[in-house]
């Protein structure tokens, strides 16, 4: 009798992880402005792919055809697996001679607000780029101001012998001596012959910005985009690093509360951007690379977006689990290059070495087709 019904409570679970995993597919199809409820079930992708992956074995092992479920849920949507986990590749001898380094990166300000670190910490990452030599450099969260110690555009340009050079500041704080800006930048060692700010309803320092970049004799379109985060506060991640303490706690509801508050602002501010960045997209007629912080999972709507009839470089020529985010959560793949079919990506690397920010820095080899 406690076994049937032991069985049967597994078998509703079973159920309901498919269930679940189907939902979180169609994360990347259905716009959250449609269903926030299912927005919320991308975000946990990975959990439900586990719970299937582990009744697969348990039904496996009791020798119960049961584990087909599960098995079948999985294989509807593998793709997904695919862009968040690659399986080491053969790797070959390519021929980068004639190839672009691209490299995106999240640099948190250059940790400006942290006082006790803020010139070893952009130094640190000056030297990091200027080891790796990228052709062209999209950041995010970018920092600068017009003081010679944390003139940051200068820097960059006379350290790392990159000669062009776009911005698109989104916030201006003046001061006495000197004014702050914080926004997106792209640093280029060819040409830069087409500049573009795409506005989109913002409180903070997420913006969109392409420059078009003259490449022997092609033009290639770089997208940098940083869209609307979590907001996250210090707050949140203790209740999340202490949650199975609090559960007992009266202030656990109102954790939970400002959690889904924040993951809902992200959804909704998120949609109307990626809408914009998409039009832009589609209408552009030479090859381009959307390179940034969206924010988003790969089983997102807002990835999917962006990525569809494009390119993932990680899908391409990545290797590993994919994690782009430091912190706790969401520790996922949130920082992207994605490129139009006119190009092919080589030698694609998240840097998990490098604890210069909360994010690591991306970076891939690009080609043109013939």
């Amino acid at each position: 009798m406690i076994y049937k019904l032991i069985k049967k409570i597994v078998i509703f679970l079973n159920v309901i992880s498919a269930l679940g995993l189907f939902l979180s597919y169609s994360a990347s199809y259905v716009s959250p402005e449609i269903s926030l409820f299912i927005a919320f079930f991308g975000i946990a992708y990975p959990i439900f792919l586990i719970l299937n992956i582990f009744f697969i074995i348990y039904w496996i092992i009791t020798l119960k055809i049961y584990f087909l479920l599960s098995l079948f849920s999985i294989l509807v949507g593998y793709n997904h697996i695919f862009n968040i986990y690659q399986p080491d590749k053969q790797k070959s001898k390519i021929n980068l001679a004639n190839s672009l380094k691209i490299m995106s990166f999240n640099v948190q300000t250059f940790d400006y607000y942290n006082r006790d670190k803020p010139i070893w910490q952009r130094d640190a990452i000056l030297d990091f780029i200027k080891n790796e030599k990228p052709d062209i450099i999209c950041l995010q969260e970018y920092y600068s101001n017009n003081l010679d110690w944390f003139d940051n555009s200068k820097s960059i340009k006379n350290n790392l012998n990159i000669k062009y050079y776009k911005a698109s500041f989104t916030k201006y704080i003046p001061k006495k001596k000197f004014k702050k800006e914080i926004g997106l930048a792209i640093f280029s060692r060819h040409p830069i012959i087409g500049f573009k700010i795409l506005d989109i309803d913002t409180t903070r320092n997420k913006k969109m910005m392409y420059c078009d970049i003259l490449y022997k004799s092609d033009t290639i379109r770089i997208f940098n985009v940083h869209l609307e985060s979590i907001r996250f506060g210090k707050e949140d991640y203790m209740f999340i690093e202490e949650i199975n303490d609090k559960t007992n706690n009266a202030n656990y509801q109102v954790g939970i509360a400002n959690i889904y508050q924040k993951l809902k602002r992200g959804f909704t501010l998120r949609t109307p951007q990626v809408n914009i960045l998409t039009k832009y997209i589609n209408n552009t007629k030479t090859p381009y690379i959307v390179c940034g912080d969206f924010n988003d999972t790969p089983t997102s709507y807002t990835y999917h977006q962006i990525a569809k009839n494009n390119k993932d470089a990680f899908v391409e020529s990545g290797e590993g689990i994919a994690q782009t985010y430091i912190g706790k959560f969401p520790s996922f793949k949130i920082d992207h290059i994605i490129y139009s079919n006119a190009i092919k990506s080589y030698n694609f690397k998240i840097h998990k070495d490098i604890y210069l920010s909360d994010h690591f820095p991306i970076s891939c080899y690009i080609k043109l087709k013939k």
